[in-house]
């Protein structure tokens, strides 16, 4: 008896589904591959669940572990089942083949009657001025305060250093227009000017913003300012650069400065005001996600100048989604939560105050500018998440006796309001913060539940490519194979799986805004 040699077929890792079925070696061509192209089959390239990993090392609260502990069970996660209910949207690439673009021809692109006036420093200050600016506040409106509009676009006359960070903010956003295009109309060469305008763009602005450091006067007005402003267009352009890390280290610095300041100092000022809500913002938010030593870590090296008068206002702020007092009751509740963790506060006082918020929620009003209909959307997703947010922190500590109420209407009724706020079509911001909570809440969703999560996510990265929601969308996926890794250790008696040790580990900064 003769032995055929058998061909193998290498399987493709990122196929659409389509071909999975079939057995075939999909080309990964999208929005729809050249098998299904040439039959005509329903081409889908949607979300598979599936965490398998000979190697995972999890302990009980689904920590790594080193490698002589021994190896647990893994859970296979494949859910063919829901491929049908994955959208069938084209799914953006946001990958490119970088490669530097050379002076020489550069200065034969200026000449160009198509090219050159799409990479010229006055249509990116254009489209800044007349664009992007107007997409940094949930308030679209002309009548709305923007402090990106009002602020920054002035400044730039007289600021190098803000400028050329301002180019560097337009030459990524023309990256991202670009990169929503399907595969077949995306220019390579446009993508990798823009990609060397904005690393040149961006360099110029950190070399000024050195120069401003190496005279550096507190007491020269324009130059704190111009170092303040700068530090901000910075911070977003590597939020707004799929969340980039580098976030933290201008959070920092607007730390050093801003505590350089008397509180009178900031609130007299525009520009101290700006930089101080924008910051303030962020730095709320991203204490939530710590675990206790990263948090003691970082408020010790980043103190933050709490302006108890800035928090006390029920106005909406378009900058925020909602009103500065929300978020100072998001710092309150983040700061009790921490000091009872570390004996700092009596249980009696640590319920005491966090009851006391969760009863001011119930009655709180909030003043709308009545200039944009999302912005009350938005605050009251914040209401909202801040009422998870207790939840799971008496949770945690076993603690929920203390609450006459409950939370089970809040779930269903954040989802509307964030599903309605993804949907908007004329909606400039997404609070990531509102939807984070409630993924953490609830870490132990079912299927159908996560599916939903995930269409989300691919709806907000689709509006919002190259965002921090690349991030954000990295972190969720990791807590949830962390959680369900550890399933087969966890009874009963196991301490509740606390999300802020997975973010931790993994080296999660986030920007939750």
């Amino acid at each position: 008896m003769s032995l055929r040699k058998i061909r193998s077929v290498r399987k493709s890792r990122n196929g659409c589904f389509t071909c999975k079925q079939r057995k075939k070696k999909c080309d990964e061509v999208k929005p729809v591959c050249g098998h299904c192209k040439r039959l005509g089959f329903k081409c889908n390239y949607g979300f598979k669940l599936s965490w398998v990993s000979k190697n995972q090392k999890l302990g009980k609260d689904g920590v790594e572990l080193p490698p002589n502990f021994r190896v647990i069970e893994i859970i296979n996660f494949t859910r063919n089942d829901m491929m049908e209910s994955m959208p069938t949207h084209h799914d953006y690439d946001f990958e490119f083949p970088r490669q530097d673009v050379p002076q020489y021809l550069f200065e034969e692109l200026k000449k160009d009657p198509i090219i050159g006036p799409r990479i010229s420093e006055q249509y990116l200050f254009s489209l800044y001025k007349n664009v992007l600016s107007k997409t940094k506040s949930f308030a679209g409106s002309n009548e709305a305060c923007n402090d990106f509009v009002q602020i920054v676009i002035p400044k730039c006359d007289k600021f190098p250093a803000l400028y050329h960070s301002v180019l560097a903010l337009s030459a990524l956003d023309l990256i991202k227009t670009n990169l929503k295009r399907h595969l077949e109309t995306r220019s390579v060469l446009l993508l990798n000017i823009y990609n060397t305008l904005f690393i040149q763009y961006k360099n110029d602005a950190i070399n000024c913003l050195h120069d401003i450091l190496d005279g550096f006067d507190v007491n020269k007005v324009d130059m704190l300012e111009e170092l303040v402003l700068t530090i901000v267009l910075l911070c977003n352009l590597e939020i707004t650069n799929k969340g980039n890390k580098d976030w933290i280290q201008y959070l920092s610095e607007a730390c050093l400065v801003l505590n350089s300041l008397s509180s009178s100092r900031i609130t007299s000022s525009g520009v101290f005001t700006f930089a101080y809500k924008y910051f303030s913002l962020r730095y709320v938010l991203l204490l939530t996600t710590l675990d206790t030593e990263s948090f003691l870590q970082f408020i010790s090296n980043n103190p933050w100048p709490i302006l108890r008068e800035v928090f006390l206002s029920d106005l909406i702020e378009p900058m925020y989604g909602c009103s500065p007092k929300l978020i100072g009751m998001i710092y309150q509740l983040t700061l009790f939560n921490y000091q009872y963790e570390t004996n700092e506060m009596e249980l009696s006082t640590f319920v005491g105050k966090v009851t006391k918020i969760w009863y001011s929620l119930n009655s709180a009003t909030y003043y709308d500018y009545n200039l944009s209909e999302e912005l009350l959307w938005s605050a009251q997703c914040y209401e909202l998440s801040i009422k998870l947010y207790i939840f799971s922190i008496l949770g945690k500590q076993n603690l929920l006796l203390f609450l006459d109420d409950d939370v089970d209407y809040c779930i269903p009724e954040l989802w509307r309001k964030l599903n309605d706020l993804s949907h908007k079509r004329k909606s400039l911001f997404f609070p990531n913060w509102c939807f984070w909570i409630l993924v953490t809440v609830n870490i132990d969703s079912n299927d159908v539940e996560r599916v939903k999560v995930l269409k989300l996510l691919a709806l907000l990265q689709q509006n919002w490519p190259y965002s921090s929601v690349m991030e954000i969308k990295h972190a969720i996926i990791t807590m949830w194979k962390v959680y369900d890794l550890g399933l087969p250790n966890r009874d009963e008696n196991s301490p509740p799986f606390d999300t802020r040790r997975v973010v931790t580990q993994h080296k999660f900064m986030l920007a939750l805004t």
